[in-house]
């Protein structure tokens, strides 16, 4: 269990989600993640067409930021 200081700094936390296509010049799609829960945040991005798509995820918490990024294929 997360003691209350932790389970706030979650609340605080910025995430975001950031969608491209690598091999196409559409530019990007960024969105704010909704925070549900201690660790648990939530974002609706529908990719716009069919193919390799790359999804980056920044978490901000106390100053700081992370990105991961994850490859996907959005297929019909």
């Amino acid at each position: 269990m997360l003691s209350e200081a932790e389970a706030d700094k979650w609340k605080n936390a910025k995430v975001s989600v950031t969608l491209s296509m690598p091999s196409m010049d559409h530019g990007e799609v960024q969105v704010a993640a909704e925070y549900m829960e201690p660790g648990v945040f939530v974002a609706k991005i529908i990719p716009t067409m069919i193919g390799e798509w790359k999804a980056d995820i920044t978490l901000e918490t106390d100053g700081k930021s992370s990105t991961v990024s994850y490859l996907f294929s959005a297929e019909p």
